[in-house]
């Protein structure tokens, strides 16, 4: 006599009913993921409208062609070449690509980021670098790549909070740069911080270093509401960082390094200042003023 096994149908329907239960759980948690995953890349489920181009250090997408994609992602690779270059205690293997999303219209563009202000804007909490095309020269739509590239760079390389004047110093060195035969030339002067130093100087209305260097993200953004005062503060960090890259010979350039490594390790501002500059502090004021003076006359 074979004996066979008696099967209770309720506790089997009830353990078949759990599997299934388990398999949906664990299919929305992966949906849920997936979808998290693309939208810190800035992109959603319904990206078809967009044409895609994967470079080196970029995954470059606009909805305007695809020739237009691949040139933009082998122009920033080109730049990331450039922030490498110029920055190179700061050689972290990218663990994933930069991205980047350029839009046809503005309005799109102000749709998405949420920012009807900008021209141009670096999405930190998506990764993301983001511009539109249409009305304007292409030289300025590659003025704010360079910029917010930088930015972009930063964030990824060397601080996730950093201060303003350097970060700001820096993405406008890289924003007006020119390009030459063996890479890009910084040491660019533009008219429009020149004219604002000018009438700062003229005015006694500088903002004394001491302060600049040491003004947090929230002081920053809150006196972007004052167009003067939002442009001197660009042309001032602007100057800074000229002063420290080109000044006394190249010889201030190892401020820079000890500031760039202080904001790295996760210094304050107070502490990256302290840090970097020290007892040397004044001097260094002094010879800022007087090179602020030679770059305006």
């Amino acid at each position: 006599m074979i004996m066979v096994p008696s099967i209770d149908s309720t506790s089997a329907f009830n353990h078949t009913a759990s599997i299934r239960c388990i398999v949906r759980a664990c299919l929305l948690i992966g949906l849920i993921f997936y979808s998290f995953i693309l939208e810190s890349f800035g992109e959603s489920l319904n990206d078809k409208a967009f044409y895609t181009y994967e470079s080196k250090f970029y995954i470059t997408q606009s909805d305007r062609s695809e020739a237009f994609s691949k040139e933009i992602g082998l122009y920033m690779d080109m730049m990331n070449h450039e922030y490498r270059r110029r920055l190179t205690g700061f050689k972290n293997k990218l663990k994933m690509k930069f991205h980047v999303r350029i839009y046809k219209k503005k309005s799109t563009y102000h749709e998405f980021t949420g920012d009807s202000h900008s021209s141009g804007i670096f999405m930190s909490s998506k990764r993301l670098l983001c511009s539109y095309r249409r009305g304007r020269p292409k030289a300025r739509l590659l003025g704010i790549l360079r910029h917010e590239g930088f930015h972009q760079f930063m964030y990824t390389h060397i601080a996730r909070t950093s201060p303003p004047w350097i970060n700001e110093g820096f993405a406008e060195h890289f924003e007006y740069a020119v390009q030459e035969k063996n890479g890009f030339n910084l040491n660019i002067v533009p008219r429009g911080h020149v004219m604002t130093l000018k009438k700062a100087m003229k005015n006694n209305s500088l903002i004394p270093l001491s302060e600049l260097l040491i003004m947090g993200t929230d002081e920053w953004n809150n006196n972007l509401g004052n167009r003067s005062l939002s442009l001197l503060q660009y042309a001032q960090s602007w100057s800074v960082v000229h002063f420290l890259l080109y000044g006394s010979n190249g010889n201030n350039k190892s401020y820079l390094d000890k500031y760039l490594r202080a904001i790295s390790q996760g210094k304050k501002c107070d502490e990256a200042f302290e840090h970097a500059f020290g007892r040397k502090f004044d001097t260094l004021n002094q010879d800022w003023i007087l090179y602020v003076k030679e770059l305006i006359n």
